[in-house]
């Protein structure tokens, strides 16, 4: 259940971040200027992403970083959804980070390909799928969220729907 929800919860960012993405394009290729955001006390969702393991000694600053930006939502304007994706590179090295998946490192390994890099590191940040950048640096992620926040984005709207029974 819980990886479910995890996973849907990653389907829901990248719906988010498609959107986003499709929006600004076809905007700025129409020339049509994006409206600003709404200064009625709304909160824009940010998607942030952090590529971590329990076998980085490098990751628990930037654990505890996404965490805090989690709970504490310090940017204005700005409504943050942390996912917080184990690799599974590291197993490798004695230790199995319980909560590791293929499916994290496959996602960060596409990450790279956008961003033009031939490597992956952790722990790696991602804000809205457009901007990487160490994942313990507080500043970058503050200035990365704000910026997000402020950029136009397409409406996206979900519903719950449950799944009868047996249909799983």
């Amino acid at each position: 259940m819980k990886l479910r929800l995890s996973l849907a919860c990653v389907v829901a960012g990248l719906a988010l971040f498609a959107a986003g993405t499709a929006y600004k394009r076809g905007a700025a290729a129409q020339g049509v200027s994006a409206s600003p955001r709404p200064t009625d006390g709304k909160r824009t969702p940010v998607l942030v992403e952090l590529f971590t393991s329990e076998g980085c000694s490098s990751c628990p600053p930037a654990d505890a970083l996404i965490a805090r930006l989690e709970k504490t939502q310090p940017v204005a304007g700005a409504e943050v959804i942390a996912l917080k994706e184990h690799v599974d590179y590291w197993n490798h090295l004695g230790w199995r980070d319980p909560y590791s998946s293929a499916e994290f490192s496959e996602r960060q390994n596409g990450y790279a390909q956008v961003f033009g890099s031939n490597q992956v590191y952790t722990p790696q940040m991602i804000v809205d799928g457009r901007t990487e950048f160490v994942g313990s640096s507080e500043g970058r992620a503050r200035q990365a969220i704000l910026q997000e926040a402020q950029a136009p984005k397409a409406a996206v709207h979900l519903r719950w729907a449950p799944i009868p029974s047996g249909q799983e």
